[in-house]
């Protein structure tokens, strides 16, 4: 026997081995290596997820979209690796028109809303959670996303902004009230407030209320676009400028790109990074009267930490945001070109304690504007009766309005350097307490605006009757001192 077995493997040793028949090796670009080992580290999820972003209602597809190929089933056939592929966004707007509010009690409910469209609350959860963390998404789907119900419920009810989709928590017994209204219908779905915390917010404590927006034209334009001419200026119609009878921005459809023209007062942050800054001073904008700020460098406005910390301001019709990515010396010639056109004031924030008192700098800008206001009412200059036999008349000094600059707590206005080609003035606030060596940025930037807010001009007024005292001229720094102010903005950064 053992015979036999031993003659059975010397026949099996002598025979030659199994091989595959052969074939050229496959050679892969270093684009498709890239993306196949990042489907492989990703995982089915992101391919799931991937194709819920094209069919969730936030971008508003119909359900036939829902049967176009995904991006690996139109690039792929059977042994070819699949690559992802960009196609285009479907428009933001809803393709399902609501008559009332329809509430899903958990995310995983349907609706019908007609025989042929189904309304899921995954799709909307999904869209919602990949919105909050894509900027990309955001500024081509026109939409963003917001947490708490204060927020929430001013940008909806006060600023009538129809929301995609709103969440709920599911610990309260019911849906709020003001949810529920019949005017501005919207989806609601109660979920789970811890889900809503850590997967559609950011912030440490929530209340379970997030939704989703779209935004409305224009909400963050190209500073560049504060520069235009206006069409009556560019037709050859002359018009007073900041006269009193120019329309409110707030009175102007949003829709309309000259809607900026006329600007009271701005605001200028320069390099902030911190989205609770930004959104709190964009907040202490809207409140004290601001129409316009220029976010030089800056966080991005429409991002959910932002939305939050401005409790919804941020969405203000009575405030426009521009934003530019300008180099330092382009920034400082565009906001120089900005204050000219629009006849700003710009006052530079600065730590030192060397500079003018913001406070004192303030009383002699708003004296200085209503000194000019009543010499346009009563229409008299110094030469104002020789001019007018002459047929001449002197022009009345504009009205000028407050360019507040702010930079970061880091880098400060070192971002600002250059020439400024228009008159500027730096300011400070007092640092009486020696433990103190700088404020935050937001409170800073608060007080400040305060300061220089539009509606302050009366309030000074008043003091200055009271007071009895004499007001100095606005002193105003030239630009030909710029080499003597560049020590600075070397110091320590604004606090």
């Amino acid at each position: 026997m053992r015979a036999f077995t031993r003659g059975l493997l010397r026949q099996v040793s002598h025979r030659p081995p199994l091989r595959a028949p052969p074939h050229p090796p496959i050679r892969r670009s270093g684009a498709q290596a890239g993306g196949r080992k990042a489907y492989r580290d990703n995982g089915g999820d992101s391919v799931a997820e991937a194709q819920i972003v094209f069919a969730t209602p936030s971008s508003t597809p119909a359900k036939q979209n829902l049967a176009t190929p995904t991006p690996f089933e139109a690039e792929g056939s059977v042994g070819r690796e699949p690559r992802l592929r960009r196609r285009p966004l479907p428009p933001p707007t809803p393709q399902y028109q609501l008559s009332k509010p329809l509430v899903l009690d958990d995310v995983q409910d349907t609706y019908a809303l007609s025989p042929t469209q189904q309304l899921h609350g995954q799709w909307l959860w999904n869209g919602t959670r990949v919105l909050r963390c894509n900027t990309h998404l955001r500024q081509s789907n026109a939409a963003c996303v917001v947490g708490g119900a204060s927020a929430i419920r001013r940008i909806w009810r006060t600023y009538r902004i129809r929301p995609t989709v709103v969440y709920v928590p599911n610990t309260e017994p019911g849906v709020p009230a003001w949810c529920l209204e019949a005017d501005l219908p919207s989806v609601v779905v109660r979920c789970s407030p811890v889900a809503v915390k850590r997967q559609l917010l950011s912030a440490e404590y929530s209340d379970g209320f997030a939704a989703e927006f779209p935004l409305p034209v224009n909400t963050v334009s190209d500073a560049a676009s504060l520069l235009a001419t206006a069409p009556e200026e560019a037709a050859g119609v002359t018009t007073a400028i900041k006269d009193e009878t120019t329309v409110p921005q707030a009175d102007r459809p949003l829709h309309n790109p000259f809607g900026h023209h006329a600007v009271k007062a701005m605001l200028v942050l320069v390099g902030l990074r911190i989205p609770s800054n930004v959104g709190a001073l964009l907040r202490a904008a809207v409140e004290m009267g601001y129409d316009a700020a220029v976010l030089v460098n800056c966080v991005d406005a429409t991002q959910e930490k932002v939305l939050r910390a401005s409790d919804g301001t941020a969405l203000s019709p009575t405030l426009r945001i521009y934003e530019t990515d300008a180099t330092e010396q382009a920034s400082v010639s565009l906001l120089s070109s900005i204050a000219a056109q629009h006849h700003l004031m710009p006052f530079l924030a600065l730590p030192s304690q060397e500079v003018d008192p913001a406070f004192e700098v303030a009383k002699r800008f708003h004296m200085y504007n209503n000194s000019n206001d009543r010499q346009k009412v009563d229409g008299v200059v110094d030469n104002a009766k020789g001019a007018a036999k002459n047929g001449l008349q002197a022009p009345t000094p504009p009205h000028l309005g407050a360019m507040v600059v702010l930079g970061s707590e880091a880098q400060g206005l070192r971002d600002l350097r250059g020439t400024w080609g228009v008159p500027y003035q730096l300011v400070t606030l007092p640092l009486p307490n020696p433990m103190v060596d700088s404020y935050n940025v937001s409170v800073a930037g608060s007080v400040l605006l305060h300061l220089f807010r539009p509606a302050a001009a009366e309030h000074f007024g008043r003091l200055v009757a009271l007071s009895g005292e004499t007001v100095a001229s606005l002193p105003l720094t030239a630009a030909a001192e710029e080499a003597d102010d560049e020590e600075e903005f070397e110091e320590s950064p604004t606090g």
